[in-house]
């Protein structure tokens, strides 16, 4: 039996909210949470220790190919499936409330992990409501958003 995935920051429930990972899957998710973790570390140096938080959305983690078919507009070939991917919206602490970090930021900082190689390549995406990345095998792919004036 496997080791379940788990870092400093990220545990498998956290990929399991739309159902559970099979074990084939979970050196995949580790990968992701690898990656996470860098970045992580990156905010951390920017804004401080203990100050950071990363949420990954409802569907964001593992999803089965029965709900990622219930899910309209999902990729028939997404990466979710895999378990190489993670939706993610990180946040900061400011004034004493949790404040979303700028998806221009974010973005920015895994680009930039990824072609430094600090991060395996991936693809990298900014939608209106999160951050997709994931640690696809291969070619970095980009999906760059129409930044609005004031992220």
């Amino acid at each position: 039996m496997g080791t379940k995935p788990k870092t400093k920051h990220f545990a498998l429930w956290e990929w399991e909210k739309s159902g559970k990972a099979p074990q084939r899957v979970w050196p995949a998710i580790q990968r992701v949470m690898n990656a996470l973790e860098v970045g992580y570390a990156e905010l951390e140096e920017m804004y401080g220790e203990d100050r950071i938080r990363c949420y990954i959305t409802k569907a964001g983690g593992y999803r089965s190919q029965k709900v990622n078919k219930a899910n309209k507009g999902r990729a028939t070939r997404s990466r979710h499936l895999k378990g190489d991917a993670a939706d993610v919206v990180f946040f900061r602490l400011g004034h004493g409330s949790w404040v979303r970090i700028p998806f221009r930021r974010v973005f920015h900082i895994f680009d930039d992990l990824q072609k430094s190689f600090q991060i395996q390549r991936g693809g990298l995406a900014a939608y209106p409501d999160f951050i997709h990345i994931d640690t696809r095998h291969g070619d970095r792919i980009r999906k760059l958003p129409r930044w609005r004036p004031n992220p």
